[in-house]
């Protein structure tokens, strides 16, 4: 079995899977190529270049979002064409956000599985059987299009494959339009060679990945009847309900924002009923193939992005203790947005901070032994409004603990542990030269009698 990764997104029925969007008259699935930049953007990798960015790998990277394709009816000689779909596939997740900018949070594994048979159960037509790895099959639940698979068979390889995996996409080799999502399980389907298998693969992983509901408004009764249910883009709140008992997309309405199906408001008919429950915006991908996504799940979509990933993958030294006057540095996973905000804090307080600040030298924040020097990296994108999963997902710390000799930070000069005019003559030659070692007080990065009055405050209290 070979293995290859690509690094770089009407009706409930058995086992929570949720069905492809099929086509349903009135609604416009595909945007003309170019007729709105703004709202539907294409992939950023062209098709000549899909196998090379194929390669053998050994395992997964824990930092990022790991989604596996895998194959069902690809018989030995079809798995280069598996192979070619997956990538295909994986393209296409990049034509819309919040995938386009989250890209480097990404990572695909295609590992190969030859089925005995070409093809899968019930294509083109009912009673058809075929011998295939993973037991996808067309008419489940009674539905033609609702494409299934055994979902321990897929969990189990992935797994096997690809240890901390994060999502299943189970491909079927075949053209006939289906895909079902299993948002409890992280497994969604599609045909591999459809026209709409990108549409399919995305719609499929906003209920697989973000745990989205259908917004669509055929299948179930035409007036809906239930509780509030558990999806973030749908609700029994219309509009002024929301905004008066701040729930749902309350911080959401009358958004709107450039790559996304627009504005936020509650438009009646979604989770398969026309009545009684309400969706973000007139036409987002989670109701028909070939739309954006709205900004309601593209938030639940980024914060699944974070859940599953590390924005910090090194630092060096890694967290522990340090000395004093270390520096410090991170490598940090940024989106398309931009670098990431991050705050470096001194036994809890806030001493620098800015975009991007990778890298800090201790010295000039003036710790001494014992101090706790803490970094936050936080993800300050303004397509999440949800400032407690900012929090909780978007934000992530490393604390380091500084061991040294100095007694206080006037202890610049040896001998270490006594302060004598040597220090202050070595606060005075650092000070005039603009050295980091004099940089001992608020605001950092300038010279001022905020130092000159820490220098002597601490040098008058003396060592213990």
């Amino acid at each position: 079995m070979k293995y290859v990764r690509v690094s770089a997104g009407a009706l409930l029925w058995a086992a929570g899977s949720t069905l492809a969007a099929p086509p349903e008259p009135g609604v416009h699935y595909h945007d003309e190529p170019g007729a709105n930049p703004s709202m539907v953007r294409f992939a950023p990798f062209g098709e000549s270049d899909l196998l090379a960015r194929s390669f053998s790998v050994s395992g997964p990277s824990d930092e990022l979002v790991d989604i596996v394709f895998i194959g069902d009816g690809y018989t030995e000689p079809e798995l280069p064409q598996f192979v070619q779909d997956a990538n295909q596939a994986a393209d296409d997740i990049f034509s819309y956000e919040p995938f386009i900018s989250y890209l480097p949070f990404f990572e695909f594994h295609f590992p190969e599985q030859a089925s005995n048979e070409s093809g899968v159960d019930n294509d083109p037509v009912q009673g058809i059987q075929k011998d295939t790895a993973f037991d996808m099959t067309f008419w489940c639940g009674g539905t033609e299009r609702a494409l299934c698979v055994n979902t321990s068979k897929a969990r189990g390889f992935a797994a096997a494959n690809v240890p901390g995996w994060d999502v299943v996409v189970a491909l079927a080799n075949t053209t006939k339009y289906g895909g079902v999502g299993y948002p409890s399980l992280n497994v969604a389907t599609s045909a591999g060679r459809n026209g709409s298998t990108g549409d399919i693969v995305l719609h499929e992983l906003g209920h697989a990945l973000g745990n989205l509901a259908d917004e669509y408004t055929y299948g179930g009764p035409f007036t809906y009847s239930g509780g509030e249910p558990a999806g973030v883009n749908v609700s029994t709140l219309n509009a002024s309900e929301m905004a008066a008992q701040n729930r749902k997309w309350a911080t959401w309405l009358d958004a709107s924002l450039p790559g996304f199906d627009n504005p936020i408001s509650t438009y009646e008919g979604a989770n398969y009923s026309v009545e009684g429950i309400y969706r973000p915006t007139n036409n987002s991908m989670m109701r028909a193939l070939g739309r954006p996504f709205n900004l309601v799940s593209a938030e639940a979509l980024i914060l699944a992005i974070h859940d599953a990933s590390a924005m910090i993958t090194t630092a060096d030294p890694a967290p522990g203790e340090i000395g004093v006057g270390d520096s410090l540095s991170l490598t940090v996973v940024e989106s398309a947005l931009g670098p990431m905000g991050v705050r470096w804090l001194v036994n809890g307080s806030v001493v620098a901070e800015g975009d991007g600040l990778y890298s800090i030298d201790t010295a000039t924040l003036g710790t001494v032994d014992g101090d706790q020097v803490t970094v936050e990296v936080v993800d300050e994108s303004i397509w999440v409004r949800d400032e407690a999963a900012r929090e909780s997902v978007m934000t992530e710390r490393l604390t380091w603990t500084v061991v040294g000799t100095a007694c206080n930070v006037a202890d610049i000069a040896d001998p270490a542990g006594i302060l004598d005019l040597s220090d202050v003559d070595r606060f005075i030659l650092t000070f005039v030269l603009g050295a980091s070692e004099a940089d001992i007080a608020a605001p950092f990065g300038i010279f001022d009698l905020s130092d000159i009055d820490a220098f002597i405050e601490s040098f008058l209290a003396g060592c213990p």
